[in-house]
């Protein structure tokens, strides 16, 4: 499988219409207000790696899940 630009590019506009980072953002900062500095780095951290775990996850079995789990095809799409 040979990577390009425009494959870089849509899974990059993929994340971040999953990820939604004008909406999360904000609200991170609202609900970690009132803790220190050093809890919400905390907080950060552990948030970011659920999500590259779960990600990361998804990516090696996702296709498997749709296909065998949901039963929907590649072709389908």
């Amino acid at each position: 499988m040979t990577f390009t630009f425009d494959s870089f590019f849509n899974a990059f506009l993929a994340l971040i219409a999953i990820l939604n980072p004008i909406t999360v953002v904000p609200m991170y900062a609202e609900l970690t207000k009132d803790l220190d500095r050093g809890a919400r780095n905390k907080l950060f951290n552990t948030a970011v790696l659920a999500g590259f775990f779960t990600l990361l996850v998804l990516m090696y079995t996702g296709q498997w899940v749709m296909q065998y789990v949901f039963k929907i095809h590649m072709a389908e799409f």
